[in-house]
C-alpha cells in the first residue's frame, strides 16, 4: 500500500503585480486570494510476476481558487485522479514504467470585470474539464 498526504500554502500568493520594466509605471495588479490546499492520495504495487508489478491508484486534489476569484486564466478546481501503471523489468539492470492518470475536475463558476487602460473586460460562466496524463519511462541502472 502506498499513500500521500500533502498541504500546499497557496496562500502566500497574494497577488500578482505587474510593472512597466523601463519606465516603472504600474500596469496591472491581479489579485489571487488562493486558498491553502490538501492533496490526498492512496494506491498499492502488486507484484504479478517476478518482471511484471501492475499499480494502481486514486486521489483528490483541492483547487485553490475559489468561485469570487477564479478566472478563465487559471481555471483552478477540485479534482479526482485515477491512475493505473506498470512496470516491467526488461534485463536486471533496465526497466521500463508505463502510467495513465485521467482527471475529473469539479464543474467550477468563473467571472471577472476589469478594467486597464488598454482592454476593459468583462466575462461569466462555467468550465468543466478533464485531463488525461500518458508517461512512458526507462530506467537504467549502471
Amino acid at each position: 500500500m502506498l499513500a500521500d498526504l500533502a498541504w500546499t500554502d497557496w496562500s502566500q500568493l497574494d497577488q500578482l503585480v505587474i510593472n512597466n520594466t523601463d519606465t516603472g509605471a504600474h500596469i496591472s495588479t491581479i489579485d489571487y486570494f488562493w486558498q491553502d490546499t490538501v492533496f490526498a492520495a492512496i494506491g498499492a504495487n502488486y507484484q504479478y510476476s517476478d518482471k511484471l508489478q501492475l499499480k494502481f491508484g486514486v486521489a483528490y486534489d483541492e483547487g485553490a481558487a475559489s468561485d469570487a476569484y477564479r478566472s478563465a486564466g487559471i481555471p483552478d478546481a477540485d479534482r479526482t485522479w485515477a491512475s493505473v501503471g506498470a512496470s516491467y523489468q526488461l534485463t536486471p539492470a533496465t526497466r521500463l514504467n508505463i502510467g495513465y492518470s485521467h482527471l475529473f475536475t469539479k464543474e467550477a463558476r468563473v467571472s471577472d470585470s476589469r478594467t486597464s487602460a488598454a482592454v476593459p473586460t468583462s466575462y461569466s460562466g462555467s468550465f468543466d474539464s478533464e485531463v488525461d496524463i500518458l508517461s512512458l519511462g526507462l530506467v537504467m541502472q549502471f
